[in-house]
């Protein structure tokens, strides 16, 4: 078995100027305290499915299958009787953003989630998104 390459922590470091700072935290600990930060709330992650339902016109079961869950467990999260994992509340908060924004709806996406779409303006996002960015073949 292979050791898993490391790497250092570094207790100082020193900027482009030459200052040198120390570093009181153990590794990670930055990142895990912002990603931790970033997670919605119970209660915001239900005002979010709620507004998600609203904006876009979904029925319980529709929200339900685009999400992979059961209709009762979105009923139960959208009544409060329960509350999503933080794992499910990131999930949910990404696929608003991705899918239910303003920009999204403009653009359509979220008839994606619903499984149907205008293929002629998916196909003019497309064009448009990526005309300018591939190079020619």
């Amino acid at each position: 078995m292979t050791d898993v390459p490391r790497i250092p922590y570094r207790k100082r470091w020193m900027n482009e100027n030459g200052e040198v700072f120390h570093n009181t935290r153990p590794a990670g600990e930055p990142l895990v305290a912002a990603a931790a930060y970033m997670v919605p709330t119970a209660d915001e992650t239900r005002k979010s499915l709620l507004r998600i339902r609203r904006r876009f016109k979904m029925s319980r079961a529709q929200l339900a299958v685009s999400l992979g869950i059961a209709r009762e467990t979105l009923r139960a999260w959208e009544s409060g009787q329960r509350s999503p994992s933080t794992a499910a509340r990131r999930l949910i908060q990404l696929v608003e953003g991705i899918f239910f924004s303003d920009d999204a709806k403009i653009l359509g996406f979220g008839g994606l989630m619903l499984g149907h779409f205008d293929s002629n303006a998916l196909e003019k996002t497309r064009l448009e998104l990526f005309s300018t960015h591939l190079p020619e073949v």
